[in-house]
């Protein structure tokens, strides 16, 4: 009796997973595994829907126990690597992804995967491998197109990429990451022009993206049009009010036009959203420093360091207010801060030199002026000494 229970519970959790139904199918599955304790094709089903539900810890733990009764399912191997990859723990994803593929070599759904978690270990090329094997499999996955042209990206062969967005484009045209990804690729590499015109692709697909007008909205910034950089944000804030990355981003355009009092504004709409966005406080400390309200900005960029410790632009610009304030023993501390976290940027050390210099310590002065000197030939393009944090 227990058993024809147990199946009927099993069935209807089936129903309800093709209903994309998953709170009820997990329901039915714990019947199922109540009336027959074990019962593994039930663990292993009620752990995709654990998985849909974004609950990955309780699917790890059925997918562990079929694994422990049949130590060959690729499928368990498999679905249990997307779950270690969802909650951060990329070597054990790696490790499942390794052993699925050994017992299905020729499912091209896992190469993905697994390049996805080399992706999130920033290990490129081996990202690159396992997305082009995907690609042999099957020819047709534009997702895998578009993952391997980001790959070539992050490694900076960006000619490669946007061959590969140009093939998923033109196997589905109106994919909206495939012409995102060209307009990002366009934009990192200072071909705003080129960004701005995909953009308008994205928009004209969907004109309600306000992730594009975002993108679009920094395209503008770093070609220095901030009035055109603050319509898409305000754009994308329309669409989207509850995003506070959208009022973030205005904010730092408002700071590049001086316009200190609309920055604020939109830093402390940001920081209503989300209080814990380090680079709301950084922005929001400068544009307080750079009207004149040294104090303010001392204490927005100490909320920065509370949340982040180790961030580097906040030691800069904090050393910077103390530096103006007159209290060049604490812009000495901020600025070796910095250069610890940071020993190439020469602009720091130019920095600290003219602090030893206003306190007369010609030696020490002149001993950074030197190591700025030296390493201003070697990378010359670190030249800011007061910082927004970008995207």
């Amino acid at each position: 009796m227990n058993e024809k229970e147990a199946i009927a519970h099993y069935n209807q959790g089936i129903e309800f997973q093709n209903k994309n139904e998953h709170a009820n199918a997990v329901k039915a599955f714990n019947k199922a595994i109540e009336l027959i304790p074990g019962y593994i094709d039930a663990h292993h089903v009620r752990g995709f829907s654990y998985q849909c539900l974004g609950e990955f810890e309780k699917a790890i733990s059925d997918y562990d126990m079929v694994l422990y009764n049949h130590k060959d399912s690729w499928g368990a191997y498999f679905t249990r690597g997307i779950c270690f990859n969802r909650i951060g723990n990329i070597a054990k994803s790696l490790d499942d992804f390794a052993k699925a593929i050994e017992l299905n070599p020729s499912n091209d759904h896992i190469y993905f995967n697994q390049a996805d978690s080399f992706m999130r270990k920033q290990d490129y090329n081996s990202a690159i491998k396992a997305l082009e094997k995907t690609i042999k499999l099957n020819p047709e996955n534009v997702d895998a197109y578009n993952n391997l042209g980001c790959s070539y990206d992050r490694i900076n062969e960006h000619d490669k990429a946007r061959e590969l967005y140009y093939i998923a484009i033109k196997k589905d045209p109106n994919n909206i990451d495939s012409h995102m990804n060209l307009a990002d690729s366009f934009s990192n590499s200072g071909e705003f022009e080129k960004a701005l015109k995909e953009y308008d692709v994205v928009l004209k697909i969907d004109p309600n993206s306000a992730y594009a007008h975002y993108e679009k909205s920094w395209a503008y910034s770093y070609s220095n049009k901030q009035e055109k950089a603050i319509e898409e944000s305000t754009k994308a804030i329309m669409l989207d009010v509850n995003n506070s990355k959208y009022y973030e981003a205005r904010g730092q355009f408002y700071n590049k036009l001086e316009k200190y009092e609309n920055a604020i504004t939109d830093f402390n709409k940001a920081l209503e959203i989300d209080p814990n966005m380090s680079k709301g406080y950084l922005n929001r400390g400068l544009a307080y420093d750079l009207s004149g309200n040294r104090d303010e900005g001392i204490k927005n960029y100490n909320r920065v360091l509370e949340l982040q410790p180790d961030y580097f632009e906040a030691f800069v610009n904090r050393g910077a207010a103390y530096q103006f304030k007159g209290n060049f023993e604490r812009a000495i501390e901020d600025y070796t801060k910095a250069l610890d976290l940071r020993p190439d940027y020469w602009a720091i050390y130019e920095n600290r030199a003219g602090v030893y210099e206003l306190q007369g310590n010609k030696t020490k002065a002149m001993q950074d002026r030197a190591t700025a000197e030296k390493l201003k030939k070697e990378n010359p393009v670190n030249d800011r000494n007061r910082f927004l944090s970008n995207k």
